[in-house]
């Protein structure tokens, strides 16, 4: 879901993104830690701190971020609220939440992370709900052979949508 003013754009799509954790352990601070919406206030436009507010009652949640750029931006385009997302680092996929919304803020990207190796930061963010993560335990062999490529391949940043994204889904 893309935020525009105070509108949503709702999907009827099936997604579901594999979302590598890279070697800044940025899990620990922002997935495996819920973040707090006080904690980001000072970063967030109105419309911003508003529709979080409303969509986490709580005003606890968890952000990932990823780069603004390249191949890694036309996939974050593709993200759509209550999209799948499956973590995974070291060829195992160890994790899975639900999207809750995204939206670019550069400026809650530096508080949260440093900026990768080539001083960019991960600027397109998504939110999930606390309550959606879990536990899981699938190998990139496993994940490869249902989308039928090679079998030791690791891919970043990847968002899958309809067919595909409901194959990987019966994986769990």
């Amino acid at each position: 879901m893309q935020l525009y003013q105070n509108e949503e754009i709702i999907s009827k799509k099936i997604g579901l993104v594999l979302q590598p954790v890279g070697p800044h352990r940025n899990e620990e601070r922002t997935i495996l830690k819920a973040v707090h919406l006080n904690n980001i206030a000072e970063a967030l436009t109105d419309v911003q701190y508003t529709y979080l507010e409303k969509i986490f009652p709580n005003k606890e949640f968890l952000i990932w971020g990823v780069n603004d750029r390249g191949p890694t931006a036309t996939q974050y385009d593709l993200i759509e609220k209550d999209f799948h997302v499956w973590f995974y680092k070291q060829r195992n996929y160890f994790l899975r939440a639900k999207i809750a919304c995204k939206f670019h803020n550069p400026k809650v990207a530096s508080m949260l992370w440093k900026p990768d190796k080539n001083g960019r930061n991960f600027n397109n963010l998504y939110f999930c709900p606390v309550e959606s993560l879990e536990n899981i335990n699938l190998s990139v062999f496993e994940v490869n052979e249902v989308l039928e490529t090679e079998e030791d391949r690791l891919r970043r940043m990847t968002v899958y949508v309809d067919a595909i994204a409901t194959d990987l889904l019966k994986l769990l």
